[in-house]
């Protein structure tokens, strides 16, 4: 009987080490190693026109992160409703980082509180990087008698209503600064709309039938220069490089601070180990000779500048909330 027993746990003890060595074996076949990101073509979304500054910047982009990451990255222009489209398209498709957008800040903040969007700003997007900020100046013809931004806002507010001031995209981020600023620095201005973009607003302030207007500096570049136009605040945090000498609106007390983002970005969801990729190259690129040779081309080198994808997403979250009453009270919001 003794003997019967042995034998039974020795049989035993074999089927247990046999299931043990099986399952172990099992777990290092199934076991497999994920090829690393990227392995297949990537599509960079551009939801403007080609041949505008934003797809051309792409085009920058795509073209260095080709060389970078191995696999072709392809512009691929999905335009319509002031980029919703493109932006819509992305941030539904799949989360795996082969399908990526050029973020612009009006889709994140302006267009979504003026008009009703099928994405949600804040949650659907994962913000990879910024790459370039264009700022917003506020801009008076060169023989006004504001030399300075103290005299222009005493002059406005010793005579409430007088002024008008030019401004080409109601509702936009342009617009949105100037209202902010005017808000914090009680001042009452009129505002003249224009519909054929910032160039009428130039032409419209150089021949005085406006005196202010609020606009990016590139957009005014060569009238600064050439001293036809005066440029008094900077609504940024601080004093970019193409005017060194214009104050921001902070040093004068007014923490009025928006721009335009240019940066990449893709679908809430995507791998931090892909974000990381793209994340690092993208930031590399940035350095790179031939993609500042390219910047200069499209207008941005200038205002290259270096955002992480979650200090992105704060300065647009806070350019969202401080828009959202501005557009409400001046009867803008038209989602409903």
């Amino acid at each position: 009987m003794k003997s019967r027993k042995v034998f039974l746990w020795a049989v035993a003890l074999v089927v247990i080490a046999s299931l043990v060595a099986a399952g172990c074996g099992g777990a290092k076949e199934t076991k497999k190693e994920q090829p690393k990101y990227p392995t297949k073509p990537i599509t960079l979304v551009c939801q403007y026109a080609a041949g505008g500054s934003t797809d051309l910047l792409a085009r920058a982009l795509a073209n260095s992160l080709t060389k970078k990451l191995g696999q072709p990255v392809v512009v691929e222009n999905k335009v319509g409703a002031s980029g919703t489209i493109g932006t819509d398209a992305v941030l539904k498709s799949k989360p795996d980082g082969y399908t990526l957008l050029t973020s612009s800040t009006g889709n994140f903040t302006s267009t979504p509180l003026v008009q009703k969007v099928p994405y949600d700003p804040n949650k659907d997007v994962r913000h990879i990087i910024n790459i370039a900020t264009h700022q917003i100046v506020l801009v008076v013809h060169a023989d006004s008698p504001w030399k300075t931004a103290e005299e222009f806002i005493a002059y406005v507010k010793a005579n409430p209503g007088k002024l008008k001031y030019g401004q080409n995209s109601p509702g936009g981020t342009t617009h949105m600064a100037m209202e902010s600023f005017r808000k914090a620095a009680a001042l009452d201005m009129k505002m003249v709309p224009f519909g054929g973009g910032a160039a009428e607003v130039v032409a419209a302030l150089l021949g005085k039938h406006v005196d202010v207007a609020v606009m990016h500096p590139q957009e005014a570049g060569e009238h600064l220069t050439a001293g036809k136009l005066r440029a008094l605040l900077v609504f940024a945090d601080k004093r970019i490089k193409p005017l060194p000498d214009v104050p921001t609106a902070k040093e004068k007390g007014y923490n009025v601070v928006m721009g335009v983002t240019k940066g990449v970005c893709g679908p809430a969801g995507m791998p931090d180990d892909v974000v990381k990729i793209l994340h690092d190259n993208l930031k590399a690129i940035m350095d790179e000779e031939e993609f500042k040779a390219a910047a200069k081309k499209t207008g941005d080198f200038d205002y290259l500048e270096y955002m992480s994808g979650d200090d992105t997403a704060k300065f647009l979250q806070k350019m969202y909330k401080e828009m959202d009453p501005l557009i409400k009270e001046l009867g803008l919001d038209k989602k409903k």
